[in-house]
């Protein structure tokens, strides 16, 4: 695998790592297990976020030259590196015992590349059995890695609902309304899909380094655990945030939001500076795709939404382009700050 792919994979790991440190501030990853480890990115995300945490690695990767080469990059220049002296153990296979040990669970590009459904599901089972606190599925940014999400989801609602809820991206247990819209509308465009941007290695007599894009689905499970007594939950739980799904579309003095709602439906909304205090417009106008709106009641003043699987498939519609098109809407553009978004000028 070459380096750049190594880089844009890190900076995916630690945008979905990110979901759990910022919303999670107590969570400490002491046990991890990687399916999959390849080159050993996931531990690099994982000490950018949690920086001498974790006590015991286990890292699964069925070649064993993937795991040497893993060791040489974590080594580098100590010739007398010995990796189980630090806590990180190279296996072949997953560990026999299915009981909940590892804190966090790690399976990133690689459930796409088994054999079947029948072999992708008994992966799942084991690491869904061993997953103690959460647990991390990420593929590439296609329609055939949506749908495997899709298979992950549907078994974890139908066999283990009370074990394991979302917690990113989706804010609800129920089938992806933007597949539904798909299959009605005979579609390929809407996927959920959350954009990175990274800077590539320097290359020798390339001096311009331009930022470059990846696109990547991920879905992350989280066990359940009883309150405790003394604990009360509050009225608005950051669960049922709705997630921006689609590109942000922003058209003079309004900004159209396409979300994803706890209730498992697409919705497609304008926020306006007429219509909306300043500092959320603002906040809308900034955010872009893979964000999450942190309110709950947001839509109730909106009017009824009846047409809004037709304004979503009309958009889809249209917005049917090239590969390199969709890279380039998902960027976000820093240079939207203009004067009118000042809040003296209200």
């Amino acid at each position: 695998m070459r380096y750049a792919e190594q880089l844009q994979i890190t900076q995916c790991l630690c945008r979905v790592l990110n979901e759990i440190f910022k919303r999670d501030a107590h969570f400490l990853p002491d046990t991890v297990l990687d399916f999959g480890s390849g080159c050993g990115s996931f531990m690099w995300a994982l000490q950018t976020l949690w920086p001498q945490k974790t006590s015991f690695y286990y890292l699964n990767d069925v070649s064993s030259n993937f795991n040497e080469l893993s060791c040489s990059i974590l080594a580098g220049d100590d010739v007398d590196f010995n990796p189980v002296a630090n806590g990180i153990y190279y296996k072949l296979h997953l560990p026999a015992d299915v009981s909940p040990n590892f804190d966090l669970i790690y399976s990133g590009y690689t459930l796409s590349e088994m054999d079947g459904p029948g072999s992708r599901l008994a992966a799942i089972k084991h690491l869904l059995k061993c997953t103690r606190r959460y647990i991390v599925f990420v593929e590439d940014g296609t329609l055939r890695s949506h749908h495997l999400m899709e298979e992950i989801r549907e078994y974890v609602a139908l066999n283990m609902a009370d074990q394991f809820e979302i917690f990113a991206p989706c804010a609800h247990m129920k089938p992806c309304p933007l597949l539904m819209l798909n299959l009605r509308g005979n579609l390929k465009s809407l996927i959920c899909r959350t954009p990175v941007t990274y800077f590539p290695f320097p290359i020798r007599n390339h001096t311009e380094q331009n930022a470059k894009t990846e696109l990547f689905t991920y879905v992350i499970f989280r066990r359940k655990s009883d309150p405790a007594p003394t604990e009360v939950k509050s009225e608005c739980s950051d669960l049922a945030y709705p997630r921006i799904v689609q590109p942000v579309k922003r058209q003079g003095k309004h900004v159209v939001l396409r979300l994803c709602c706890a209730d498992g439906s697409a919705v497609q909304t304008a926020v306006t500076k007429a219509k909306h205090p300043w500092y959320f417009y603002r906040s809308c106008k900034l955010s872009v795709l893979g964000d999450r709106l942190p309110v709950s009641d947001f839509l109730e003043e909106e009017e009824e939404e009846a047409d809004v699987e037709n304004d979503l498939l009309t958009s889809a519609e249209e917005e049917e382009m090239s590969e390199h098109d969709l890279l380039t809407s998902a960027v976000v553009d820093s240079k939207t700050d203009d004067d009118d978004d000042d809040p003296k000028n209200v």
